[in-house]
């Protein structure tokens, strides 16, 4: 059963259900037949799995990864909405401590971050063994599409790893300019957001920004960023 998953055969893996294969068998690696096919996004398959009473759809190789885990790092949006319908745990670690979302942000894969983050009570701000959050992650890597993902998902921007390295740091060290930027919008809208009523008049003469006669004001730019301190 395992390896006919693993390969996408999905007429192989049909007839051994009727057959009355166990679908929760695992490999000497602790691999299932979701995982595996989950892993290699064979989407077919994992309905069919999905769809026999009892399948563990939790169920953790050695490695501590889920068939989501696997999904979600391999850039699979099928197969995650399959298992995010039948009800998976979207929380679940890894022996590293990491998540769905953590290796979705790392990869990059914007569309799985915005599936995950639609799940109802998902931690934003999980962290691995070594505190590491999917929102540093992202901005380590570069990838600010997912940043501002996170960062309207509420994720903490100020949030710190085990060596005390922050999203923003990270993002300024590797020279991921989008990144700081996104961050810094960020910042720049709380900001705004906070001292606007206070100091409307001043900033809109200041700077010139017709936005701020409106709420919730979206990512502001490095300038606004940069003025915007001084009133702080």
């Amino acid at each position: 059963m395992v390896e006919a998953a693993e390969e996408g055969y999905a007429d192989i893996v049909r007839q051994l259900i009727a057959e009355g294969a166990d679908v929760n068998a695992s490999s000497d690696w602790g691999d299932t037949a979701l995982v595996e096919a989950a892993s290699g996004g064979h989407a077919e398959v994992v309905r069919l799995l999905l769809a026999v009473p009892g399948i563990d759809v939790n169920a953790k190789d050695n490695r501590g990864d889920t068939a989501l885990f696997e999904a979600a790092y391999r850039g699979h949006a099928e197969v995650v909405r399959l298992l995010l319908a039948a009800g998976i745990d979207v929380d679940a670690k890894d022996t590293y401590g990491d998540t769905a979302l953590m290796v979705a942000a790392y990869r990059g894969h914007a569309d799985i971050v915005r599936l995950l983050l639609a799940v109802p009570g998902i931690d934003v701000d999980a962290h691995t063994n070594r505190g590491d959050t999917a929102l540093i992650w992202a901005a380590r890597e570069g990838h600010a599409e997912v940043v501002r993902l996170l960062l309207a998902a509420g994720a903490n921007v100020n949030a710190q790893n085990s060596l005390g390295e922050t999203a923003l740091e990270l993002a300024e060290r590797r020279g991921h300019t989008d990144v700081v930027r996104a961050i810094n919008s960020f910042l720049a809208e709380q900001a705004l957001n906070r001292w606007i009523p206070r100091h409307r008049a001043r900033l809109r003469d200041r700077l010139g920004l017709s936005e701020l006669d409106r709420e919730g004001t979206p990512f502001m730019d490095d300038l606004v960023y940069y003025h915007t301190q001084g009133f702080l």
